[in-house]
């Protein structure tokens, strides 16, 4: 079993609901591993925990602080996760996330299918098909651009609506337009990072 550190952002969502969105995977990108991950390489609709912090669930008496729905979008894979509240640890990992305004993501998996190549006249490794078995925010990750954008749940629908009307988005459903805001807030928050 591998484990990869991909941290490309979260958006956090009501606190009363325990509820974020974190992209764990930037399809057709080298990451820090030499690896570039596929579209469709992530199995869309899979239930997965959420490790507690830096894969914590493989440790002896290590639980899950939640779980998460896996899907893509666009050239990101975004986990759906639901912290478990009623648990001291999920809510801890919840009010940890909410206050440290940044976080980034890492995912354990097996690698199904793969094949090296070469992508832009560097040699990777291909990932095709991966069985994902956790989601997991760690302090630092080995992914691209990472960040994390922190908006309540009405701004982040709001804002993401605007987002993908402004880029003429067909009728944006809810996921376009988180998917768009999340984007827009890593732009903004590397803007200020670099500024």
């Amino acid at each position: 079993m591998e484990r990869k550190t991909l941290g490309d952002g979260c958006a956090l969502k009501s606190p009363a609901q325990g509820r974020a969105t974190a992209t764990f995977i930037r399809y057709n990108v080298v990451d820090h591993d030499g690896d570039v991950t596929l579209p469709g390489a992530v199995p869309e609709g899979a239930i997965v925990p959420v490790s507690p912090w830096q894969h914590g669930i493989w440790k002896p008496g290590g639980l899950p602080v939640g779980s998460a729905v896996l899907s893509s979008y666009g050239d990101e894979a975004l986990a759906e996760v639901k912290f478990f509240l009623t648990t001291p640890d999920g809510l801890a990992h919840w009010q940890v996330l909410d206050e440290l305004k940044t976080c980034e993501w890492s995912y354990g998996f097996d690698v199904l299918e793969s094949e090296f190549g070469d992508f832009g006249g560097q040699r990777v490794r291909f990932l095709k098909s991966l069985a994902v078995y956790e989601v997991s925010p760690v302090l630092r990750g080995a992914g691209i651009g990472t960040g994390t954008a922190n908006l309540r749940s009405r701004e982040l629908a709001e804002f993401g609506r605007y987002v993908a009307r402004i880029r003429g988005l067909p009728s944006p459903d809810e996921s376009a337009a988180r998917a768009a805001c999340l984007r827009e807030q890593m732009r903004s928050i590397a803007r200020r990072v670099n500024a």
